[in-house]
């Protein structure tokens, strides 16, 4: 919890993207959860250290009802990101 609002960071090894189990860990989440916040890379412009383009989970966050808070962004040398947020109906 910071600020008030609860908060996480989901990485999942590139090997295992695309398997479902990022989809599953939100939905675990989102059962003990009200409200989930995080900050998302919103672009594709930065290189991996293997030198491959990172790929914004940006969409993948928006199938799981993730909404984009574009008004709060976090913007400096080593990273550009957009908040976003899900909250229980």
């Amino acid at each position: 919890m910071r600020d008030s609002e609860q908060w996480f960071a989901l990485l999942i090894d590139s090997r295992f993207q695309g398997m479902g189990l990022g989809t599953f860990l939100l939905n675990e989440l989102k059962k003990t959860q009200p409200e989930l916040n995080g900050w998302v890379i919103d672009h594709e412009n930065d290189l991996k250290q293997n030198g491959k383009p990172y790929l914004s989970p940006l969409a993948f966050y928006k199938k799981n009802n993730f909404e984009v808070l574009g008004n709060f962004r976090i913007e400096n040398e080593k990273l550009s990101a957009v908040k976003i947020k899900w909250h229980s109906n």
